[in-house]
């Protein structure tokens, strides 16, 4: 039977709504009696963009805006079957945060 790892990259601008969302998930992940690693969190991302405040060209004045991209990882350690995942799923999950879903690695066991 093989066993795999999967790692869910959890992302949003706020961080107070990421931390209770990745706080769900372990503790869904650990009512399912997965092993769960995380969650880990990971440097932001610094988006920076500058707009002309005036619609002539003779008058120079930007303005600066800037918005920050919180991440997170969680690694759910050694599944045997993908069926313990079906919980995640059903989730309640707000607009503002992207989950991204990927296999690490497989493992033939003896």
């Amino acid at each position: 039977m093989t066993k795999i790892n999967i790692k869910l990259t959890i992302y949003s601008n706020d961080h107070r709504v990421l931390d209770v969302i990745t706080k769900a998930m372990v503790v869904a992940i650990k009512n399912a009696n997965l092993n769960v690693a995380g969650p880990i969190p990971i440097p932001n991302r610094n988006i920076r963009f500058a707009l002309r405040r005036a619609p002539n060209i003779y008058k120079i004045s930007f303005e600066r805006f800037e918005m920050k991209e919180h991440k997170r990882i969680i690694i759910i350690e050694q599944i045997e079957n993908s069926s313990k995942l079906h919980f995640l799923g059903k989730m309640v999950i707000p607009n503002n945060v992207s989950i991204k879903m990927s296999v690490l690695n497989k493992k033939a066991s003896v």
